[in-house]
């Protein structure tokens, strides 16, 4: 008997330590002491019970390792102690099943862009960390697909807007190439009549110059001729002639004087006429100085006549004064006329200047026009440029709004 307890107790031992593998424990059949078969019957029964819920155990693990946390103990089977551990492992297993079932439903919600959804119900300690941060997650999920939301419609209304400006840049660029293209076209003509009048100033100055030489070079005659009329008049004293030759004579000097007063008078319409009659001007200096050529060989014949008369002619002496004045005359005009055509002069050259910095100025207006021209149409081509760029917004945003809509916050 003592060795059949000793041998319950190393059974006991076995269970209590853990090793049910133990071939101690194995079911003995043939026990002839009844004290021994009433606890190695004991013994058999609680190994069989420890052996169920091991197995249990491995079945609770194996499903929970493979994700299945909807395989539970089987606590029916079981009385007592090893039924409240069978309870107490179902209720382990239906707390993490609960939220972590709870919390894929929402994240399935989520996956089907539904942000609308959060974790409800109790949960403690390392679940109830987790269902915060989920939620919080969520939170800012919804947050930032509504900011994204704000932002594309925002950047759809931007690109549309945009390529309104950009239209209109282009077509504004496009006239204004169009518009300093044609005034370039017109500055190079302004260009060209300016150079045209610059040469005419330039001729005209110069024709001016040549006009003032001839009026000072009748008033070098003119100064001659009453010179001769002078000595004329001193040397004539006396006119013995007959009245016939001394009225020819007479009727010569008065032709001439007449002439020289109509040249006189002609030569000052044209100094009023200044540069563009001036020509005109040279034909009635040329014209004075051929009548003052008349004019001496007239005084000359009445010399050459007088040296014979032994009376003085007071008429002749008058005629020759009144010449002598109407060459002093013409001896002044000459030099007002000299004058005015230097002051002509001084206005034509001031005149060429200043056409000359015009005809400057707008080949440097045309030069610039065509700078604009230019720029105008690089700014088109950028105008253009953008106006893709903003389609390519607008297409842009109008997918991401469409990728927004597909969520609901």
């Amino acid at each position: 008997m003592v060795e059949n307890l000793s041998h319950s107790a190393r059974k006991m031992d076995a269970i209590a330590g853990g090793d049910l593998d133990n071939p101690i424990l194995k079911i003995e059949k043939n026990r002839e002491d009844r004290a021994d078969k009433v606890l190695g019957s004991s013994v058999d029964t609680t190994v069989k019970v420890l052996y169920a819920i091991l197995s249990e155990i491995d079945v609770l693990i194996s499903a929970a390792k493979a994700g299945d946390l909807s395989v539970r103990a089987k606590e029916e089977n079981y009385e007592g102690t090893y039924r409240q551990l069978c309870e107490g492992i179902n209720a382990m297993l239906q707390a993490f099943e609960i939220p972590i079932r709870s919390i894929s439903h929402i994240l399935n919600n989520v996956a089907s862009n539904d942000l609308t959804v959060h974790v409800a119900g109790r949960f403690e300690g390392s679940f109830e960390a987790l269902q915060a941060d989920v939620n919080k997650t969520i939170n800012r999920l919804r947050s930032s697909i509504a900011n994204i939301a704000g932002n594309a419609r925002n950047l759809a209304a931007s690109s549309e807007e945009f390529a309104t400006i950009s239209d209109a840049m282009a077509t504004n660029a496009v006239r204004t190439a169009d518009q300093s293209n044609t005034v370039s076209v017109a500055s190079g003509r302004i260009s060209e009549n300016v150079k045209y009048v610059a040469n005419g100033t330039s001729e005209m100055n110069h024709a001016i110059k040549e006009i003032s030489v001839s009026a000072q070079e009748a008033a070098r005659i003119a100064a001659d001729a009453a010179q001769y009329a002078a000595a004329a008049s001193k040397t004539i004293t006396k006119l013995d002639e007959s009245s016939h030759e001394i009225e020819q004579v007479v009727k010569i000097i008065s032709n001439i004087a007449a002439q020289t007063r109509l040249l006189a008078l002609n030569a000052t319409i044209e100094s009023a006429r200044a540069g563009a009659a001036g020509s005109g001007f040279a034909v009635v200096a040329n014209e004075v100085k051929v009548l003052a050529d008349q004019t001496t060989g007239a005084t000359e014949k009445i010399r050459e006549r007088i040296q014979a008369i032994q009376h003085e002619s007071s008429d002749t002496v008058t005629v020759i004064r009144d010449i002598s004045d109407v060459i002093a005359n013409v001896n002044k005009l000459s030099v007002q006329i000299a004058s005015a055509v230097e002051e002509q002069s001084v206005a034509t050259s001031t005149i060429l200047e200043n056409v000359n910095d015009a005809a400057s100025g707008v080949d440097e207006i045309t030069a610039n026009i065509s700078g604009v021209a230019q720029a105008a149409e690089s700014t088109s081509t950028g105008a253009n440029d953008s106006k893709s760029t903003s389609q390519e917004l607008a297409r842009m945003a109008t997918e991401l709004q469409t990728l927004v809509e597909q969520f609901s916050y």
